[in-house]
């Protein structure tokens, strides 16, 4: 993969997981100029730019092999938890590892080997038509996840360069 599609790849989760959750990349040990190289396969931290915690993975680490848990609902007789946003690194699961993928990246908790997942039904209509990400504006956005395994390619990120 050519470094400038890996850079666009990744700057297009980034922006997924900014819209989604409102978070940015820091490499783990600092943060610096946007250097492929130090995000990828290597720890790093997701802090949100305004509210500055961290991406944060809930929940047990998984267990056997990926897959075993059988799908992120309830209704699969597990519910994932969910990715949320903490003031620290603690007990290391807010260091996350950007794996390429293909044309696409995986997102994976350095602690807990859970994906970030991306729950909910696709969007429909043009970027903007949900009107906002809390039920108050009448649409309650999607939860990000930590799964075992890439169930329906919802755990394939995208980064878009903006």
């Amino acid at each position: 993969m050519k470094i400038k599609s890996l850079i666009s790849s990744i700057s297009a989760i980034c922006f997924s997981l900014i819209v989604l959750t409102g978070v940015v990349f820091l490499p783990a040990k600092a943060a610096s100029a946007a250097n492929i190289n130090e995000l990828v396969n290597k720890p790093v931290l997701i802090e949100n730019l305004e509210t500055k915690r961290y991406a944060f993975s809930a929940g047990d680490p998984i267990k056997g092999n990926r897959g075993d848990e059988g799908g992120w609902l309830s209704s699969s007789g597990f519910q994932s938890p969910n990715v949320v946003g903490a003031d620290a690194n603690y007990y290391n699961r807010a260091l996350w590892k950007i794996t390429p993928a293909g044309d696409y990246f995986v997102i994976e908790n350095v602690e807990t080997k859970r994906y970030a997942f991306s729950a909910g039904d696709p969007i429909k209509g043009k970027r903007g038509d949900e009107g906002g990400w809390l039920s108050s504006s009448g649409f309650q956005s999607p939860n990000v996840v930590g799964t075992d395994a890439n169930y329906y390619n919802r755990a394939l990120w995208k980064i878009i360069a903006q």
